[in-house]
């Protein structure tokens, strides 16, 4: 989880140069360093208390972009753009184009359903793809 998503989450028009954040490599992660921003620096309770919506809005762009690659994967985007105008593959061929571009995003479509439906991070962060 990063802390910076979790002040970002907190206060939307902070910016990067209100706060600086290190992590000394020591096994307890990162923290604020320095704060200069107009807000209040956020208290451990406020920063634990957007944790689950920030698990979610990190993982479900990786599911988006793990069933892209995979698409295109096996079907560049030539052959996608318009496959049921493609020359030299039958009928059956094209369905099946479409069934596998389909499962993929199914796919990602339901581990996006489980995210969503997640009360914890640790919810979240068992769903794999």
């Amino acid at each position: 989880m990063g802390l910076y998503f979790q002040i970002k989450e907190l206060y939307p028009g902070i910016l990067g140069s209100d706060f600086r954040l290190q992590d000394d490599s020591d096994g307890k992660g990162a923290y604020i360093k320095e704060w200069k921003s107009v807000y209040p620096k956020p208290t451990q309770t406020e920063l634990d208390s957007v944790s689950l919506t920030v698990s979610k809005k990190l993982a479900i762009p990786q599911f988006k972009r793990k069933a892209q690659e995979e698409i295109l994967a096996v079907y560049p985007i030539h052959k996608q753009i318009n496959i049921n105008a493609l020359q030299g593959y039958t009928q059956v061929d094209k369905d099946a184009m479409w069934q596998t571009i389909n499962n993929i995003r199914n796919k990602s479509n339901n581990l996006e359903a489980q995210v969503n439906s997640a009360t914890t991070v640790a919810e979240v962060e068992a769903v794999v793809w």
